[in-house]
């Protein structure tokens, strides 16, 4: 797809999204675990479900079964984690401060737990800030400014990117693709 910008940022950093550009990019790179329904409820994206216990501090997110990325590899737990723990790594992050996680484990392939410093009845909103949108784990570990988008979770992944603009292609193993290539 096209769309024009002021400008392109000089590499993506899901840790320093300061624009709209930004945010709107990777709103199309990558899937996050919650979003919100045509009538601003908290639904499930890649969460199937999630687990709300000791007062707000203790979350457990069921991921959806068969849920992919562009290049075909199966959506799992440690891709959260490895996402997670990017972030944390960083500290603060412009949408959420990620001190409040103190500690993120895999329950199972597919269920991850999230638990809190302190209560946070608002953290599933937080679920759907581009920090927390699921990366690849080659983007996960990738150093500042140098995640390339190749491999992605959402409706798009970048085919190439350079100072004259960006190219998309489309995911075919996003569950909502849009038609034909």
């Amino acid at each position: 797809f096209t769309v024009a910008m002021v400008s392109l940022p000089q590499g993506l950093e899901t840790t320093e999204v300061n624009s709209v550009t930004e945010y709107v990019l990777l709103e199309h790179l990558l899937r996050p675990l919650v979003s919100y329904s045509t009538e601003g409820r908290i639904v499930g994206d890649l969460a199937a479900s999630w687990e709300v216990t000791d007062g707000h501090k203790r979350y457990v997110i069921q991921l959806k079964e068969d849920q992919r990325f562009s290049d075909g590899s199966i959506i799992s737990s440690d891709d959260v984690i490895a996402t997670l723990k990017r972030s944390i790594k960083k500290d603060q992050t412009v949408h959420f401060d990620f001190w409040k996680i103190k500690e993120v484990k895999k329950i199972t392939n597919l269920k991850v737990e999230i638990i809190l410093n302190k209560a946070d009845p608002f953290f599933l909103i937080d679920l759907d800030h581009p920090e927390f949108r699921i990366l690849s784990r080659e983007d996960a570990l990738a150093e500042k400014k140098h995640q390339n988008f190749f491999k992605t979770s959402g409706p798009y992944r970048i085919e190439k990117m350079d100072k004259n603009g960006i190219s998309f292609v489309k995911n075919s193993h996003y569950p909502r693709h849009f038609g034909p290539d």
